[in-house]
């Protein structure tokens, strides 16, 4: 069992880069936190998509909600690698540093991998492996690349990991019921973290702020490896300081509504 670990992103201080830019599906919907609005490329070349941050900052994680990464090749040859990530100093990438070198995934799911930390301000997705063309135009709802904050051990065994429903109902003025529910569950975590040592605190505050509370939804990686995309339920978190440096956390997340 590894240590849950938090990633989040401010949107504003990343730039996207295409030269496959749609006009029905643009660059923009990368800055929206909301997956479902979606950037489509506009061609089915092999192609690149390229991240300029304004902030210089030490990374070592990207998460990538609702893609087709999965379906860009019909037949994959296992001898190549079809999805790289680079990093750089410079806007051309005239000099790069290969972070991850990956087979597509198995399915649209969340993708979520690691990588040797860089402070390099510039990032680049290849997807190659076209036989000359993709067999889709690759779309992607959200990119998350970012230095991940680990807790410093798992949870306590206490914890609820379950569906939720939210039905609304009201009563007309003959009566009758009526009642509408969001499509489909939504899946609830709540952990609680013991012990956490200041440093923990000090990044949890820094991540409470850029995401605003339950505003900004957040890449939440359990224990078992899975990333879920997630808000919080409320605009704060509980900080119990327990001794010196010390400091019990609860978490209690709800799985944003989207792939």
């Amino acid at each position: 069992m590894s240590n849950p670990q938090i990633l989040y992103q401010d949107l504003s201080s990343m730039n996207p880069i295409s030269l496959y830019d749609n006009t029905s599906y643009p660059l923009s919907n990368l800055k929206t936190y909301e997956p479902t609005e979606i950037f489509k490329s506009s061609s089915l070349e092999e192609q690149i998509l390229d991240f300029e941050f304004t902030i210089t900052a030490n990374r070592n994680t990207i998460a990538i909600i609702n893609h087709n990464l999965n379906s860009l090749v019909a037949a994959p040859d296992p001898g190549t690698h079809y999805i790289t990530i680079e990093s750089s100093t410079e806007s051309t990438f005239a000099q790069t540093t290969t972070l991850l070198e990956e087979h597509p995934p198995n399915n649209n799911s969340l993708w979520c991998k690691t990588f040797n930390a860089t402070s390099e301000r510039f990032f680049r997705i290849s997807l190659i492996g076209g036989a000359p063309l993709l067999a889709q135009q690759p779309y992607f709802g959200n990119v998350f690349i970012g230095k991940s904050i680990e807790f410093n051990s798992p949870q306590d065994y206490s914890f609820t990991n379950d569906d939720e429903y939210e039905t609304y109902s009201f009563i007309t003025l003959n009566g009758s019921r009526k009642s509408s529910q969001i499509i489909g569950p939504s899946r609830t975590i709540s952990l609680n973290f013991r012990l956490q040592n200041e440093a923990i605190r000090t990044l949890l505050i820094q991540f409470l702020q850029t995401i605003r509370g339950s505003y900004r939804p957040f890449v939440f990686i359990d224990s078992d490896g899975v990333a879920h995309y997630v808000n919080l339920v409320d605009d704060n978190f509980d900080i119990t300081t327990m001794n010196y440096q010390r400091h019990d956390f609860q978490l209690n997340m709800k799985e944003h509504n989207s792939k």
